[in-house]
């Protein structure tokens, strides 16, 4: 389990710095392969330079050749998809390639997250490596499930189709017919609904009463629905049972 943990810890912080480079390259439509470079000089990254958490520390937060600061997104940003792979293997027991698709698919859902909330947009590319991932994870457990997936896809394509693109966005559509692949079944797609829209509902009220959002201004629902995959994911049995006792 130790070996799995450790192996689980180092994944998620690599694939949270390759995170961030998606995240800042693909709603810019920059190649995602190319050299690392610090954004202000742009002066090319050494490997060394290159560590996750370690380089921030040991470099003080600022780039070795220009010495401005860098943004403290980036290990936060590392550490956060560390945990998730983490949080993975909790939910999995640590079986690792159980634990591995899983991480996969909560890393996914954090950079799909990540690039809406700064973007309004979610990348096709992200989702499909989403529902891939999802699907991998079910045929590993020896389980497959598509009432989840369904739901979540009619519930936002009606939308789509009744406002005309004006409620929500086509990435909306397919991203929660991906999180369906996740939570499987109809139900805890209900519960996904749910949970995302009062958490998006409490979140507005809130920036809403601080004077941080407008009451005309759009704001991104993707992040949102990934939270409520995740409320569902890890609480929908036993919401369901509090709901629906049976």
């Amino acid at each position: 389990v130790s070996v799995v943990i450790v192996f689980l810890l180092v994944i998620g912080l690599c694939m949270g710095s390759f995170g961030l480079v998606l995240v800042l390259r693909i709603p810019m439509e920059e190649t995602v392969n190319g050299r690392s470079h610090c954004p202000h000089c742009k002066k090319t990254l050494s490997a060394l330079e290159l560590v996750p958490v370690l380089s921030y520390l040991c470099l003080k937060g600022k780039c070795r050749h220009c010495r401005v600061s860098i943004p403290l997104l980036y290990p936060i940003a590392e550490l956060l998809s560390a945990v998730t792979f983490v949080s993975a293997g909790v939910a999995c027991h640590f079986a690792f390639f159980p634990s591995l698709l899983l991480g996969f698919v909560f890393w996914s859902m954090l950079v799909i997250a990540f690039i809406d909330a700064q973007t309004q947009m979610i990348p096709d590319v992200m989702t499909a490596a989403l529902a891939i991932a999802a699907l991998a994870h079910q045929f590993v457990l020896g389980t497959f499930g598509w009432t989840g997936a369904a739901l979540g896809f009619l519930f936002f394509a009606a939308q789509w189709l009744l406002s005309r693109g004006l409620w929500v966005g086509s990435g909306d559509i397919l991203l929660a017919g991906a999180l369906g692949l996740l939570v499987v079944t109809w139900r805890h797609m209900l519960v996904t609904l749910m949970a995302a829209y009062i958490i998006g509902a409490l979140l507005v009220s809130v920036l809403l009463g601080l004077g941080m959002l407008k009451r005309n201004q759009h704001i991104a629902f993707g992040p949102f629905l990934v939270a409520g995959a995740l409320v569902a994911f890890f609480f929908g049995d036993q919401i369901i049972q509090l709901v629906v006792p049976i």
